[in-house]
């Protein structure tokens, strides 16, 4: 195999390390806690971190190795049009070609395929919800694996599309390669169908962060934003007051259109990024039995007011989702966002770090930022992961060999854990997404603390796609909102716990 002795570096093992125990823990770091943890782990010599990593790899020996005889394993895997977000795929690509991503995706296959002798196939379906339907109503054996797209989970897992991984054989939901706290908010009645797994890069292109136009802000004189988060002075207010400072009307026509200078950019989501970021939520898990709605509180509802600020200026806030602006680089908010960074006419950006992996050929300097906080009070920033974005591992009932699923789900995820999440963090060092030094030291003040919210990710009630929705007219009654949707929320949350509590 032509990669399979290439070594990844020490420093990057070590970087890796310091960052993928805590994603999704939404640990309470404050900002001088990070920055020295941060230091630390740069000063290492990493032979520590090898070892740990090679004791990792050992650890695997658990799985049986069968000879499958050629075996095309094919994943059903979601894709949407016109949306590049979700064609990067990181399931199975057909050759190496020097791209970072592609290659670690590659090797990471390759080792699997010449272990078990299987060949990994991706069906990578934009009409993933029909084909899942005609394949369950079928019993049709096609899929071996499926990704599932978390935002629309529920009602296949609530429909006995998948299989129980607690009760699959060979999954090990104990190990690093599954992101724990997400397990931990996830599981019900100590059943879990969907896992969010390190063989998919998705959950860490799902964290909400913010992009800011570097020369903007200098041409401007404006507050250096790397600074303000070192020292914790990166909040609502600041990212406001910056962005009513770079707004212009450029034509002079007196009012605010896709020709003028704006200060912020978004998508329709900054609602939920917004609420999380200033230590808001939309619920909890209680116990191992249920949820509980927790988004009708003062706390949330002062989190909104000031976000409703910036969010809701549409003189200096651009919402690419409002009719308005349907004509602005027609195609999905993705696309659209794209064309604004091309751009360069705003100075700040709400975007998914999957956004900034299709960023990286814009020929502008951008620098990354996580979230602000509410206040300087707020101890640690708190960064989103998008449901919409996020996908997660799946058995449908129908594998041909439930076993056999099982036993390279697992071996496809460990093996991730050294290539493909190496990769990924080793793209962000390089600065192919982070253009300096700087963005790269935010990298841990963005994952060091996502959150899962458990509401959110499995969209009972429709609950995030419908406050989404609010911010397209300006609506600001969140209070009018919870009451209208709460008996829906209920019913899918007990549909949820009816379903899988047996």
């Amino acid at each position: 195999m032509k990669y399979k002795n290439r070594k990844i570096p020490a420093l990057l093992f070590a970087f890796v390390l310091s960052i993928s125990p805590s994603l999704f823990s939404c640990s309470e770091k404050n900002s001088d806690e990070t920055e020295n943890a941060t230091a630390t782990n740069s000063d290492s010599s990493g032979t520590a971190e090898e070892t740990e990593i090679a004791n990792e790899r050992e650890s695997i020996d658990y799985l049986p190795i069968i000879d499958y005889g050629a075996f095309e394993f094919k994943v059903l895997s979601y894709a949407e049009l016109n949306n590049p977000v979700h064609t990067n795929n990181d399931v199975a690509v057909e050759s190496d070609n020097g791209e970072t991503l592609n290659d670690a995706v590659y090797r990471r296959n390759m080792e699997i395929e010449e272990k078990y002798n299987i060949k990994i196939i991706d069906h990578h379906s934009e009409n993933y919800q029909s084909d899942l339907n005609k394949t369950v109503a079928s019993n049709d054996d096609t899929y071996s694996l499926a990704t599932a797209r978390m935002i629309s989970a529920l009602p296949n897992m609530v429909g006995g599309y998948f299989y129980d991984l607690y009760k699959t054989p060979h999954i090990n939901l104990k190990q690093p390669w599954y992101l724990q706290s997400a397990i931990e908010q996830l599981t019900l009645n100590n059943g879990l169908y969907v896992v969010p797994s390190e063989m998919l890069i998705s959950p860490y292109g799902a964290t909400s962060l913010i992009l800011f136009n570097k020369q903007l802000q200098k041409d401007m004189g404006l507050p250096n934003p790397y600074k303000m988060v070192i020292e914790g002075s990166w909040t609502f207010d600041s990212l406001r007051e910056m962005s009513r400072e770079a707004t212009r009307d450029l034509d002079g026509d007196g009012s605010m259109t896709k020709a003028d200078q704006w200060g912020f950019v978004v998508f329709q989501d900054i609602m939920s990024a917004m609420l999380v970021a200033g230590g808001g939520e939309y619920g909890i898990k209680t116990g191992s039995e249920t949820f509980e709605i927790t988004f009708n509180n003062e706390k949330n509802a002062n989190i909104m007011d000031r976000a409703f600020l910036l969010i809701y200026d549409e003189y200096v806030t651009m919402n690419l989702q409002k009719t308005v602006f349907a004509d602005y680089h027609p195609g999905t908010a993705s696309v659209k966002m794209m064309g604004v960074l091309t751009d360069a006419r705003s100075l700040f950006y709400w975007v998914r770090m999957g956004n900034v992996r299709l960023a990286r050929t814009i020929d502008v300097e951008y620098g990354m930022l996580p979230m602000p906080k509410f206040d300087e009070m707020q101890k640690n920033y708190r960064n989103w992961v998008s449901p919409h974005q996020m996908q997660s591992l799946a058995i449908p009932v129908t594998t041909p060999d439930l076993e056999r699923s099982a036993i390279i789900m697992e071996a496809l995820s460990a093996e991730s854990r050294y290539t493909v999440i190496p990769a990924f963090f080793e793209i962000a060092l390089k600065m192919k997404w982070a253009r300096d030094d700087e963005s790269a030291e935010m990298i841990p003040y963005i994952f060091d603390n996502t959150v899962i919210d458990p509401i959110a990710t499995y969209n009972f009630g429709n609950i995030v796609d419908d406050f989404h929705t609010m911010s397209n007219t300006n609506n600001t009654n969140i209070q009018s909102f919870y009451e209208s949707r709460i008996s829906l929320i209920e019913r899918d949350i007990k549909a949820m716990s009816d379903a899988l509590g047996k």
